[in-house]
């Protein structure tokens, strides 16, 4: 009973990834022929997909961006502070208008003038 759910379930693994992989990332055989490969032989089609048909390749390489223009969208921590403090600075600075604007009116209702 084991050993059949193991061979479904690397069945159903082997499957998912065959229709999800990108046409550039499949070797030998085209994605439609690995698809009916595995659905017709499953044992033996799952385990040739693992073997020629999936690729295994390494590791994405990087490199550094050769100017500001293809930097990484992500901001630093630094960068993040400096826009933090920038829209504290903006907040305070609109409640203070915001007070002295109530201050002027309150002014003007009692007389005073300003």
């Amino acid at each position: 009973m084991g050993f059949t759910v193991v061979i479904i379930l690397l069945h159903v693994v082997v499957l998912v990834d065959v229709i999800t992989k990108d046409e550039s990332q499949i070797r030998n055989l085209t994605k439609i022929a690995w698809v009916v490969i595995v659905l017709l032989f499953p044992i033996v089609g799952s385990l040739v997909w693992l073997l020629a048909g999936r690729t295994w390749g390494s590791l994405p390489t990087f490199s550094a961006p050769e100017s500001e223009a293809e930097a990484s969208p992500y901001r630093t921590t630094a960068d993040e502070l400096a826009a933090l403090d920038a829209e504290i600075s903006f907040h305070e600075k609109q409640a203070r208008l915001a007070r002295l604007e109530a201050e002027v009116e309150e002014k003007r209702k009692r007389g005073g003038g300003a």
